[in-house]
């Protein structure tokens, strides 16, 4: 596996989807409100990190990966933040169009006692128009000559639409470009004809309609949606219980390496990022897959959106200390 990070280095991953401006808010719920009986939270620090596909492309970034997005965030003060966040990183922000009607989607966690304790979101997640994804579309046809891999993010904010999807199916079929998927639930049928799709239980659950209750119903998950969506492969996830991956006929359960995570935030980004670059780089996908349950593991193991080093991944191959956790 040591061979395959040093070959994912560089790699040319184009990402596609939605991104966010995250707020952290950290503090103590010392007592209760004297005016409503709800905790009142005395802050001790507050930050920002790039979330939903934003977080994709630093997580590819951190891993070597040679990024680019493409993407829509709105014309105000929150999108020009991310725009310029971005741009720290290096990575181009040409295909960042920005709409004057649309709200930069900004996704707030409050936290007391180590416990997220409120989420409070502030989007308006309106479909892209035609006009923009043609836009989108155009980028991606004057980039695709120096691409190795698609990864689209659908936090379902309006960026991914059926009409995009397909066309960037299209392009990549005809440039022989591998396409890995991060579906949102209510999505899934938009993905037909991608390599791979990453999705966890959850979301496999929502999108099939079958409970996840045992290895059996899982199979049968996994099944449904490598024949529904007639893709190369499926790539159920869950950090503390195993990956299934259904390839065709055949089934590979990894088994888990972390049993209690300290925080699962923006993992499944890690383990699409690593899968993406694993298949840029040349790797059978159960290689690739395996890889991406030791980077899951590493991210689950730490506070917070956390992005994945290489150096990290080494050392979670060669001496992995967190499994008995």
């Amino acid at each position: 596996m040591s061979e395959l990070i040093k070959k994912m280095n560089g790699r040319k991953v184009l990402v596609l989807g939605d991104v966010t401006l995250d707020r952290f808010t950290v503090g103590k719920a010392t007592r209760i409100s004297p005016g409503v009986p709800v905790p009142l939270i005395d802050v001790e620090s507050e930050s920002y990190s790039l979330g939903a596909a934003a977080n994709i492309i630093r997580n590819l970034n951190a891993l070597g990966g040679d990024v680019s997005i493409a993407t829509v965030v709105g014309d105000d003060i929150e999108g020009d933040y991310l725009i310029k966040e971005i741009k720290k990183m290096r990575i181009s922000t040409d295909g960042i169009y920005k709409e004057r009607d649309r709200v930069t989607t900004i996704v707030h966690r409050i936290q007391a006692g180590g416990q997220q304790v409120l989420r409070v979101d502030r989007s308006k997640d309106e479909e892209i128009n035609h006009d923009l994804t043609m836009k989108i579309v155009n980028y991606v046809k004057s980039s695709v000559g120096e691409l190795d891999v698609f990864l689209i993010s659908d936090y379902g904010r309006g960026v991914i639409t059926r009409e995009l999807v397909t066309d960037i199916v299209k392009i990549a079929r005809s440039n022989d470009i591998k396409i890995v998927v991060n579906p949102k639930r209510e999505h899934f049928l938009y993905y037909e004809g991608a390599d791979v799709v990453r999705t966890n239980r959850n979301e496999a659950s929502f999108a099939t309609g079958v409970a996840p209750i045992s290895e059996t119903s899982i199979r049968i998950m996994g099944q449904k949606i490598l024949s529904s969506l007639r893709c190369r492969a499926v790539l159920i996830t869950w950090v503390e219980g195993g990956f299934h991956l259904f390839e065709g006929g055949k089934v590979t359960f990894i088994p888990p390496l972390l049993k209690h995570p300290v925080d699962l935030t923006g993992v499944g980004d890690t383990i699409s990022c690593v899968l993406a670059l694993g298949l840029a780089a040349g790797a059978a996908l159960e290689d690739c897959a395996k890889l991406a349950n030791y980077a899951g593991a590493v991210t689950a193991g730490k506070k917070g959106l956390a992005a994945v080093t290489p150096e990290e991944l080494l050392e979670a191959i060669n001496n992995w200390s967190l499994g008995a956790g």
